[in-house]
């Protein structure tokens, strides 16, 4: 997830990442994995498998 500040600068949201950049990472991954797990679901309980 890209943020960009409103003048197009990076240098804040670089050093938010810094400071917290172990658990939103982790939380991300977590929530993407389940994404594909429900939509891999749902493919496999449309086709009747």
């Amino acid at each position: 997830m890209m943020l960009r500040d409103p003048d197009g600068s990076h240098e804040a949201y670089a050093l938010d990442q810094e400071r917290g950049s172990r658990m939103p990472y982790y939380i991300s991954l977590a929530l993407l994995g389940f994404l594909i797990v429900a939509l891999a679901a749902r493919l496999i309980v449309a086709h009747g498998l």
